[in-house]
């Protein structure tokens, strides 16, 4: 799992290589730490969603990681005065309502299973609204050209973490 994990985030270090405008020169702490912050946000989100899929319902996993989302679209219109219309307001209700029925269909299973899913689900959904808060803040700082070589150091980071703990992570037969 983490050497695929390691893959998966070293593609997306390589096409920002390949399509991206990187550039060293003139990089930001402040550029380092949003993306020190994203790539391990991104571990986290990736890591907790592959665990609670493996134990939980995979539509109620799906929805609820989905979720996430909404944090990025309230803390915009929290803290950037951002627009929240009528429509975005009935996205979020419309997507909760998906949740609760997806909940409501998945109790039929034994709850014993609910309890080893739901909290690295809510672990993952929080990471990916997380996601999105720290692309928020890149992009509104006054770094915000140096977008590509964020990304860059985040996938790196979150790649370079993720090969460490495969090589120490304990086989599965």
């Amino acid at each position: 799992f983490f050497w695929c994990q390691s893959v998966l985030f070293l593609c997306g270090g390589i096409a920002l290589i390949l399509f991206g405008k990187i550039s060293w020169n003139g990089l930001s702490v402040v550029t380092i730490g949003y993306a020190v912050i994203y790539g391990l946000l991104l571990i986290l989100a990736q890591w907790f969603y592959t665990a609670a899929l493996a134990k939980g319902n995979t539509a109620l996993c799906s929805t609820v990681y989905s979720l996430g989302f909404i944090l990025p679209t309230l803390s915009g219109a929290i803290l950037w005065t951002e627009s929240f219309s009528f429509l975005d307001l009935l996205g979020i209700m419309c997507a909760i309502s998906a949740v609760i029925v997806s909940g409501l269909k998945s109790q039929t299973k034994e709850k014993a299973t609910k309890s080893y899913y739901f909290i690295p689900l809510v672990i993952a959904m929080l990471a990916s609204g997380g996601l999105g808060i720290v692309q928020k803040l890149q992009q509104k700082s006054d770094y915000a050209e140096q977008k590509s070589i964020f990304l860059l150091i985040a996938f790196l980071l979150a790649a370079g973490i993720s090969l460490l703990l495969s090589l120490f992570a304990k086989k599965v037969a």
